[in-house]
């Protein structure tokens, strides 16, 4: 139930509303942060001040962290299990597509995409 709310309110409300519905639906989000009409699914968010999420984009990963004035641009897909991190002002630009296969090992720890401080990953990239 908490995933379907999630993507409902990430893709149906109004911008300045999103922070405070996701942080009732026990995502922690910063109250400054801003997200476009995306659709988010099984995600876990925490998002920086300041952190900002394109519209267009589909976000199916384990987790996405956001710290300070990060930016995720828009269309964007970022799909698999896999966790993703992002110190201060890191940037993703557009149209880029992270994807992971399905872990074969149950044990296994799954990957992760870590940008550290001022790392960019300009538009259509495939990782």
């Amino acid at each position: 139930m908490k995933a379907i709310l999630t993507l409902a309110s990430v893709l149906l409300l109004p911008a300045s509303v999103k922070p405070v519905v996701l942080r009732a639906l026990g995502h922690r989000v910063h109250p400054k942060a801003r997200i476009g009409a995306s659709l988010v699914w099984r995600t876990r968010l925490h998002l920086g001040e300041s952190a900002r999420i394109g519209s267009l984009n589909l976000i199916a990963c384990r987790s996405l962290v956001m710290r300070g004035n990060t930016i995720l641009g828009w269309g964007n897909v970022l799909r698999g299990p896999f966790k993703v991190r992002s110190a201060f002002r890191a940037r993703i630009g557009n149209r880029n597509i992270f994807t992971c296969p399905p872990r074969m090992a149950p044990g296994r720890p799954c990957s992760m995409l870590w940008l550290e401080e001022d790392a960019r990953i300009t538009g259509q990239h495939a990782i």
